[in-house]
């Protein structure tokens, strides 16, 4: 009998996602038979499910495990499913403002810290949007469609959005340093879940808006300002303020 496993993130499609989700972010840990049963059925027929009973019995479930061992690595699940009726962010969340990434990720690390399910809603319902701009005006009628996806889909989508969360870490190292030393009065935000202390973006956006020169314009023009390109000003905010420091830090040598 011939099975198909996937061997990394990419490889799950979205019946794989939406079994292993609810597991891999569960505030205990993922029960092992659960996870393969996960990997093993790609989809929800019976003849998969019995596909994966069959081999249960013709191989103890430890000697399966190594097929879990890609769960281990950072997660790489970077886009997200259709919702009828509204629109979704692009894949590793390209498409957002960073408003709306500020409003989802105080949501995120809420979720993160309590599991709550009413916050898994409410940070799913941040993440889409009705029509072409995002607005905390419509969350709650955005959240009248999002708010009756099963559980499953809820959990789905906040992996795809810890996945990006993690790609955005990676992609812009002066903005997220792997060690926690911010530089001298920059206000930078703390990005990772398990930090008890939390700076979440909108004191960003109000740290640009009131700069001198303004490089992103007044606060309106910075909150709609795209994740990506923010993030690319403000590093080159940071790396100019280190400038000007190691300059007066040299004049006080002198």
């Amino acid at each position: 009998m011939n099975y198909t496993v996937p061997t990394h993130w990419q490889e799950l499609n979205e019946h794989h996602l939406h079994q292993l989700a609810p597991q891999l972010l569960a505030a205990e840990p993922p029960q092992p038979l659960a996870m393969l049963r996960a990997v093993f059925t790609p989809c929800n027929s019976w003849w998969a499910r019995a596909k994966f009973y069959y081999l249960l019995r013709a191989v103890p479930a430890t000697e399966l495990l190594p097929y879990l061992e890609f769960l281990n690595t950072t997660p790489g699940v970077y886009h997200f499913p259709e919702v009828a009726g509204l629109q979704k962010p692009a894949d590793r969340l390209t498409s957002i403002s960073v408003s709306q990434f500020s409003v989802a990720d105080t949501l995120f690390y809420s979720w993160f810290q309590q599991r709550t399910p009413i916050t898994l809603r409410q940070l799913v319902a941040a993440l889409y949007i009705r029509g072409q701009e995002f607005s905390t005006a419509e969350l709650v009628q955005v959240a009248a469609i999002t708010d009756r996806l099963p559980s499953a889909t809820h959990h789905r989508i906040a992996l795809a959005y810890l996945s990006c969360r993690l790609h955005i870490v990676r992609q812009f190292p002066i903005v997220f340093p792997p060690a926690a030393t911010p530089d001298p009065e920059v206000i930078v935000p703390q990005f990772r879940p398990l930090e008890k202390k939390y700076t979440p973006f909108s004191e960003i956006i109000l740290s640009f808006a009131f700069q001198d020169p303004q490089p992103l314009g007044h606060y309106h023009s910075v909150k709609n300002t795209n994740l990506y390109e923010f993030l690319k000003v403000f590093t080159k905010s940071i790396l100019h303020h280190r400038h000007i420091q190691n300059e007066y830090d040299k004049l006080k040598t002198k």
